[in-house]
C-alpha cells in the first residue's frame, strides 16, 4: 500500500504508549489507528499532526 501525503494540517491529542522497533513512539487515534511519532517518549501527552496517512497507521510530527 502506498502511503498518502497529507495536504492540510489536522491535530490530534495523543498518549504515546509504547516505542516501535526504529525508536519512534507509538499511540492510537480515536479510530484505532496506529500512529508513530518522531521524537516522542512513552508517557507523553502530544498535540500531533499527521504527516503521512496509511489504512491502518499513520506518521506524525509533535504540533506542539
Amino acid at each position: 500500500m502506498s502511503a498518502t501525503p497529507v495536504k492540510q494540517i489536522k491535530t490530534f491529542c495523543v498518549s504515546v504508549t509504547g516505542y516501535a522497533s526504529g525508536g519512534e513512539g507509538v499511540a492510537r487515534l480515536d479510530d484505532g489507528r496506529v500512529v508513530f511519532i518522531r521524537n516522542a517518549a512513552r508517557g507523553d501527552l502530544l498535540e500531533v499532526a499527521l504527516t503521512e496517512i496509511q489504512t491502518r497507521s499513520a506518521r506524525a510530527d509533535i504540533y506542539k
